[in-house]
């Protein structure tokens, strides 16, 4: 049993009944693994399901939101590093061809900026209950190396965007992995 695409009413079947999985039980699921596993992370909000998480890389640190889908029944989960650069307008050519090698080497993260020359790296996954904290760390410590890796490469085009860092550390949610 589990989840499938496009069902009406997605179950799951323990025995003698069935159970709409909602975004509320997916993310309990995600932060009861990372309690069990003794990983630290913030509930950035509660009414919509959304968990962040900072690790500390080699050359940059970086952060993962992970937004439980709010429809019922909930089996998608989005991860993004929304805002994490900065782009001025000169260097935006250069920009889009990096970011298009970007996109075709790493197919699980896409990267894209906006008008404002903010950057994002995202992705989406279709998560089965059951195995949320496994597949949702895998993933967002996948976006999390992927990450690093492209802003290395990027180096001299862009500029870490410090006032998403700082505006997450003056609320209190920076956490790091040890």
């Amino acid at each position: 049993m589990g989840l499938f695409w496009g069902s009406e009413s997605t179950s799951t079947s323990s025995g003698g009944g069935s159970m709409i999985v909602t975004a509320e039980q997916m993310r309990g699921e995600f932060t009861d693994h990372m309690d069990r596993k003794g990983l630290k992370y913030s509930v950035l909000d509660e009414s919509d399901n959304i968990v962040l998480l900072f690790f500390g890389g080699k050359k940059y640190d970086t952060y993962v939101v992970a937004d439980f889908d709010e429809s019922t029944p909930c089996d998608t989960v989005h991860f993004s590093s929304p805002n994490f650069a900065t782009c001025s307008k000169s260097n935006l050519p250069a920009l889009f061809i990096k970011l298009n090698e970007l996109n075709r080497r790493f197919r699980w993260v896409k990267f894209w900026v906006n008008d404002e020359g903010s950057l994002t790296a995202d992705t989406d996954a279709y998560i089965e209950r059951g195995t949320v904290g496994e597949e949702c760390m895998y993933v967002i410590l996948r976006v999390s190396n992927i990450l690093e890796d492209a802003l290395e490469s990027m180096e001299g085009l862009v500029e870490l965007d410090k006032s998403t860092g700082d505006a997450l550390r003056m609320a209190g949610v920076l956490r790091r992995f040890t």
